[in-house]
């Protein structure tokens, strides 16, 4: 099995060590043929990409897929910012981008205090003292939600932080041509879950979520489950 595409990872515009070039450097050398540059969005609390570093991070991707013959996707991790779906990236921001991708994330802002207090808060608690039914609902529908308003590319490391219906969002991604991740960084355990996943016929894409040079192309969580559950190849975007 070969990885040929790794659509997750982070450089120095975000919370990543290293420049976009070494990443893509690395990328080539590994013989990957497309890579994705995926900072993180703008309700980041640390780590954010700037909207006035987009035209730099572009113009630069630009320059390097000249230089170094690979296709390099201009992308995006965007955080999950209310009940109702909401997103951190506006609809003027999304022509910049070629690929969003799409994940909760507890380091983050709320759209507003009502959403922290309704959403943010109570999946906080949640993760301590367990999650009810009626949580998971609200936590499913937001990200069904999501589906509907925006063209998502793939949902990274659905339900750390936040616990869902994994197999109701696995459905709906296999409805609109949106990628399931397995993640490299974040190893959420699909184990209990993974055969349900399979029969819904999503298509599960390899991602490393690399924040590091060293780690580029590194989907090795991905190939644990490809190769214990046999996942179909054909159920998988990035591989030959």
């Amino acid at each position: 099995m070969k990885i040929i595409a790794d659509y997750h990872m982070h450089t120095k515009f975000s919370d990543g060590l290293c420049t976009i070039e070494e990443m893509v450097k690395v990328a080539k050398e590994k013989g990957l043929e497309e890579i994705a540059i995926t900072d993180h969005g703008f309700f980041n609390k640390y780590f954010p990409l700037l909207r006035k570093e987009i035209p730099v991070v572009k113009r630069e991707i630009e320059i390097l897929q000249k230089k170094y013959d690979i296709k390099i996707l201009f992308g995006v991790e965007a955080n999950l910012i209310s009940r109702a779906g909401d997103i951190d990236i506006k609809e003027e921001d999304k022509e910049f981008f070629d690929i969003i991708l799409l994940g909760f994330h507890k380091h983050t802002f709320s759209k507003s205090f009502n959403e922290w207090l309704a959403f943010f808060l109570p999946n906080f608690f949640c993760s301590i003292f367990g999650y009810t039914k009626k949580r998971i609902e609200i936590n499913t529908n937001a990200y069904l939600n999501a589906i509907k308003k925006h063209k998502i590319h793939t949902l990274v490391h659905l339900g750390e932080h936040m616990k869902v219906d994994l197999v109701e969002i696995a459905k709906s991604c296999k409805k609109n041509n949106i990628y399931l991740e397995f993640n490299n960084k974040h190893k959420v355990n699909y184990d209990t879950i993974i055969k349900e996943l399979i029969k819904s016929k999503v298509t599960f894409v390899l991602n490393s979520d690399s924040h590091n040079f060293n780690t580029v192309g590194d989907c090795s969580n991905g190939i644990r489950y490809v190769l214990k559950y046999n996942i179909p190849k054909n159920q998988i975007v990035n591989v030959k």
